[in-house]
């Protein structure tokens, strides 16, 4: 049976690290990136909740400005002009490429899924060099709701034309596991530094990086690999 592999994109695939120049400008501290993306995630989190919807790119520029009220500092006005600009511009872990080949070379369809906007995630991909080594690249944007929004993960099943038992969700979040475990789909969860999963939805997998995940799902799936 064919089966397919969805990617998460920011954090899982992309490096954040990469705004944190950025924020060490703004704030005198390159830590408060990570506090911005904590505040985005809880307002996505919670308009996808209440069934709400708003740009992810919308939901960014407003943490930034919650986060700057909140330290007392006054942005530049082109802060958030900046900071979409350099979010296009995000590099690759490096172990996302190999970890993809793994699962094209086995035969595996590869697709991602973002919370961003469509032209900005195919520009993040493109730029990062990830473009060629997917079958599809999707945005919350085309289901109408933010992740973990059931309706997102409903969306991308169709958009692939998989059942959701015959897909594998791979993210770095363990709230976007939780809703594609619940939508049906098969959950794997990349440990970057920080992160942790669910432990109300555990997933079939967990590892320290990509390709670790590519072969544990291809050990699942019965498949040979390198």
């Amino acid at each position: 049976m064919a089966r397919a592999v969805i990617l998460d994109v920011n954090q899982t695939m992309l490096d954040l690290g990469a705004l944190d120049a950025l924020f060490a400008e703004w704030f005198g501290d390159p830590v408060i990136r990570k506090e911005w993306f904590a505040q985005t995630l809880h307002f996505a989190l919670t308009l996808a909740a209440t069934r709400s919807f708003e740009s992810f790119g919308e939901v960014g520029a407003v943490a930034l400005a919650d986060i700057a009220h909140r330290h007392h500092v006054l942005l530049p006005e082109n802060a958030p002009t900046r900071l979409r600009e350099a979010m296009l511009r995000l590099p690759a872990h490096a172990d996302v490429e190999p970890a993809l080949r793994l699962l094209r070379d086995a035969g595996l369809v590869t697709a991602a899924l973002s919370n961003n906007p469509l032209p900005v995630v195919s520009e993040q991909l493109r730029h990062a060099g990830l473009a060629p080594l997917f079958d599809e690249i999707m945005s919350v944007d085309e289901a109408g709701a933010l992740k973990p929004a059931p309706e997102v993960y409903q969306f991308a099943a169709g958009r692939l034309g998989f059942a959701p038992q015959s897909i594998w969700m791979v993210a770095a979040h363990g709230w976007d596991i939780a809703g594609a475990t619940r939508a049906g789909l098969r959950g794997a969860f990349v440990a970057r530094p920080g992160q942790s999963p669910d432990p109300f939805a555990l997933p079939e997998i967990i590892a320290d990086d990509l390709p670790s995940i590519a072969r544990a799902i291809l050990d699942a799936e019965h498949l040979p690999h390198a």
